[in-house]
C-alpha cells in the first residue's frame, strides 16, 4: 500500500515539476475579432435561416473595422457551407 501512495505522490511532483514553465510565451493580441454564427435550420426553418442570412450581411455591411471577421456556417435544406461575411 505505501508503495502505491509513494508512486503516486511521484508521478504528481514529478508533473508538477516537469508541467512548469520558465519561458514567457509570444501570445500578442492583434486586437483582430472573429464571429461565428452556426445556424442549424435543415427543417421547415429554413426559409428563416436566409432572411437571418441577409440580416447579417445588412449588418456586416455597417461594421467600418477591417480587422473583423464573420464566419456563418449555414445548414439549411441546400448543402451545409461556411461562408466568411466581408464588408468590402
Amino acid at each position: 500500500m505505501k508503495t502505491k501512495l509513494y508512486f503516486f505522490l511521484w508521478v504528481c511532483l514529478s508533473t508538477l515539476l516537469i508541467a512548469c514553465e520558465h519561458e514567457e510565451s509570444d501570445t500578442s493580441f492583434k486586437g483582430t475579432r472573429t464571429i461565428l454564427a452556426y445556424i442549424a435550420a435543415d427543417n421547415t426553418l429554413a426559409s428563416f435561416a436566409s432572411l437571418d442570412l441577409a440580416e447579417m450581411k445588412a449588418g456586416m455591411a455597417k461594421v467600418q473595422d477591417s480587422n473583423v471577421h464573420f464566419l456563418v456556417y449555414i445548414d439549411d435544406g441546400k448543402s451545409p457551407r461556411l461562408l466568411e461575411l466581408k464588408n468590402e
